[in-house]
């Protein structure tokens, strides 16, 4: 993604995948709802997280831009896991735990 994308930072690429993912199989019971060690937010779809890109950019469809004026760096919003969501929110479905294709 990053290749087709070479102006988005690391945490857009990270949150659009995100964005992106697939429902894991509901009949596995190691599935549970939001974020879970197993299969973290689903399984990847670099084609969802793709067209995510290309049709709402970098800042659309992985969160804002660091900060830099108020020393905001990108280490600032990449905590991983379960919170990586909650930063660089534009709109609400970038600020929750649940992720919506």
């Amino acid at each position: 993604l990053w290749s087709h994308f070479p102006n988005c930072t690391n945490n857009q690429i990270r949150n659009a995948l995100l964005h992106g993912v697939r429902e894991p199989p509901v009949a596995d019971p190691q599935n549970t709802p939001g974020w879970d060690i197993f299969y973290g937010y689903g399984t990847v779809n670099a084609g969802a997280s793709f067209q995510l890109l290309r049709t709402r950019g970098c800042v659309g469809a992985g969160g804002r831009f660091p900060d830099a004026a108020n020393g905001e760096t990108l280490s600032d919003q990449s905590p991983g896991g379960g919170e990586q969501l909650q930063f660089g929110c534009t709109a609400d479905e970038h600020c929750t735990d649940q992720v919506d294709n």
